[in-house]
């Protein structure tokens, strides 16, 4: 298993701790995630907003080979993306924070609408 996986699995295991257990649907809420993103302190929340972003980015990517609804920029690779993390939350957090009416619903849809808003396809 690579580094990043672990990453990836060691911050999801402490977002899931430190949320209360609600339906799969709703694992962790708008409200959650933007209090999460909003720690810039090298915490758990604070380095698992960014790995949760950047999962539910993975998870669009792959979603994006069967149907495109988002256009990102684009790398020689198409398997790299031309976006880093650190982008991939200023985008999310800026949508957090700009449609607080939203932060009720389950973060990974809001995370996905910050990135069709971000980056539709013309």
């Amino acid at each position: 298993m690579s580094l990043h996986r672990v990453c990836v699995a060691m911050a999801c295991a402490a977002l899931m701790s430190a949320t209360p257990a609600y339906p799969v649907d709703d694992v962790l809420s708008g409200a959650d995630l933007y209090r999460y993103c909003s720690e810039h302190n090298n915490s758990n929340r604070d380095i698992g907003c960014q790995y949760y972003i950047a999962g539910v980015m993975g998870g669009m990517i792959v979603a994006e080979e069967v149907q495109r609804k988002i256009c990102l920029p684009q790398t020689p690779n198409p398997k790299v993306s031309a976006i880093d993390p650190s982008t991939m939350r200023q985008v999310v957090e800026k949508f957090l924070r700009d449609n607080p009416a939203l932060l009720t619903q389950g973060a990974e849809k809001l995370v996905a609408r910050a990135f069709y808003d971000a980056f539709p396809c013309k």
